[in-house]
């Protein structure tokens, strides 16, 4: 149902709004690159750029700038831009050139050996592999998030990975490996006691 005449303008005015303050910090970080920019800086403010804007073509192409400017010894931010990537083409349903940038984003995260990021790497690897009825895969790679979860004693982390794994599972028709993930993530973190349940019925 359409909104009512002021309502509609005021939502569209608070959009608008967002937008434009959202342009306005893009066009403030742009505004410190020159061309004597080192491109280890360039690197970082296109970056910041990616995750200051949600628009999906703005994340892609300040991503692969940052890229550009990284330098190979740049692992966390290589693996935070391929993040970045995963993240929208997934969104977009391009699931095998998300499933690469997560590769990527793995392989640099395991070079700066950033345990939190690699292991949330391996999460969505997990995923993505779900959904391209990759079933092998999942497990590998969630076992692996799983592994890091338990080294850091991130109990929450540690659930989330089950939920994932009862998600993923539920979605490739594997049900019983499904309720059984889910109840491992019920045991450590209760909050995803309302899912389990939405999937039992």
């Amino acid at each position: 149902m359409l909104l009512p005449a002021k309502a509609q303008e005021a939502a569209d005015s608070v959009a608008d709004e967002y937008i434009d303050r959202n342009q306005a910090v893009i066009d403030s970080i742009l505004s410190l690159i020159t061309p004597s920019t080192p491109d280890s800086i360039k690197a970082k403010y296109y970056n910041k750029i990616a995750h200051t804007t949600d628009n999906n073509d703005t994340i892609i192409k300040y991503a692969k700038m940052s890229i550009n400017f990284c330098k190979e010894t740049d692992y966390n931010l290589l693996g935070d831009n391929n993040t970045f990537l995963y993240g929208v083409y997934r969104m977009k349903g391009d699931y095998k050139a998300a499933l690469q940038s997560v590769q990527s984003s793995i392989k640099y995260f395991n070079k700066s050996g950033n345990l939190k990021d690699l292991a949330g790497a391996y999460n969505s690897a997990s995923i993505v592999h779900a959904e391209l009825n990759n079933f092998d895969s999942i497990g590998f790679y969630m076992n692996k998030a799983l592994k890091i979860g338990n080294q850091l004693g991130d109990t929450t982390f540690i659930a989330h990975c089950y939920q994932i794994l009862g998600l993923a599972y539920s979605y490739c028709g594997f049900y019983n490996e499904a309720k059984n993930n889910y109840k491992k993530a019920i045991f450590l973190d209760s909050s995803h006691l309302l899912e389990f349940l939405s999937f039992l019925s």
